[in-house]
């Protein structure tokens, strides 16, 4: 069976993807912190609670949990009974894992029609204290699914093929 060569070009939007993805993840992991820290300060020290805090909090942990759903998906740290798999043999495992992936995209392009007409529906409703649309906040799921939706064919010609694509990308 001759082996897909995955284009440069290819090669270099999943490394910016991956990048990227990696870069916001950890700008809201730091702001999280940042903006708790500014929160308890303005709280406790100067007696005079920001309003905005919590909720701008709880926007950057929702986007964080669905970049990371994507990220978990390159690193096939999706949900699997590893216990159980480990046992089999090596060409089941890897059908296990093929059928694994192709159920987990095919979940999320089933409801990805439903999330777009969601997420449009919530632009017209405003978060309390910020004033942004809520489409902002469940515009998230939709960036994990087109995450997932990504990279679930190259991991399952990365499980077919046993070689890695974006090997650098993994130190």
């Amino acid at each position: 069976m001759p082996a897909i060569c995955i284009g440069g070009i290819v090669k270099k939007i999943l490394y910016l993807v991956y990048d990227l993805e990696r870069y916001i993840m950890q700008f809201l992991l730091i702001s999280m912190g940042v903006i708790m820290i500014v929160h308890v300060f303005f709280r406790y020290l100067l007696n005079s609670p920001l309003i905005f805090t919590e909720e701008l909090i709880s926007i950057c942990f929702i986007w964080m949990c669905m970049l990371g759903s994507g990220y978990c998906i390159h690193h096939k740290l999706n949900t699997r009974i590893d216990v159980f798999v480990n046992l089999l043999p090596s060409l089941v495992q890897k059908i296990i894992s093929v059928f694994s992936d192709l159920f987990c995209m095919s979940i999320f392009i089933y409801l990805l029609p439903t999330a777009i007409r969601f997420t449009r529906t919530q632009a017209t409703v405003i978060t309390p204290a910020l004033q942004l649309p809520m489409s902002v906040i469940y515009s998230a799921f939709l960036a994990a699914s087109f995450l997932i939706i990504l990279r679930t064919p190259f991991n399952i010609y990365e499980t077919i093929s046993g070689t890695r694509i974006l090997k650098e990308a993994d130190e």
